[in-house]
Order: C-alpha cells, then sequence, then structure tokens
C-alpha cells in the first residue's frame, strides 16, 4: 500500500513538473522570460536574441529554440542538427 502512494505520488510530480510552452508569433521577449525563467541565453546581437530551453515532448527530451527580433518573437524551432557523417563521393 505505501508503494502504490509512493507511486501515485511521484507520477503527479512528474506532471505538474512539466513545462507546457505556449508562445504566439509576436509575443514580446519580455513576457516570454517573465513566463519561461528556464529558456537559456545563447545568442544576442543588436537586434537578435535567441534562448534555449529543453523540453518534453511525448515523454521525449528536446531542444526548442526561441528567436527574438527587435524584441519580438518571429521564429521558433528544434535548431538545425549538422549531420554525424558527411560522405563524399568522386566521379571520374
Amino acid at each position: 500500500m505505501v508503494k502504490k502512494i509512493f507511486f501515485i505520488t511521484l507520477i503527479g510530480i512528474v506532471l505538474t513538473s512539466c513545462v507546457t510552452v505556449r508562445v504566439e508569433m509576436g509575443m514580446s521577449q519580455d513576457d516570454f522570460t517573465k513566463k519561461y525563467h528556464s529558456a537559456e541565453l545563447v545568442s544576442m546581437t543588436q537586434h537578435q536574441t535567441i534562448y534555449k530551453m529543453q523540453l518534453y515532448n511525448n515523454g521525449v527530451l528536446g531542444t526548442k529554440f526561441f528567436y527574438f527580433v527587435d524584441g519580438k518573437l518571429v521564429q521558433f524551432d528544434s535548431g538545425v542538427r549538422q549531420p554525424d557523417v558527411v560522405i563524399q563521393t568522386q566521379t571520374n
């Protein structure tokens, strides 16, 4: 019985600790940073700022990037992954 209560409590903690990200294009950078404290600043230039967050999607941990231009959200995605192996072929 104690194991069952512990298991149910553990599941409740895990489910409530997951962050649901709800963003809209044009959202202000200030609103984003106030709402998502765990967002990590990745890059900042005069006009562009990029944040990174680790998020769970269907039980799989993934990375999302959020791009702000002049303080407004203009894009979010999973980033661009470089291939592990590049195969070059030589033709005659």
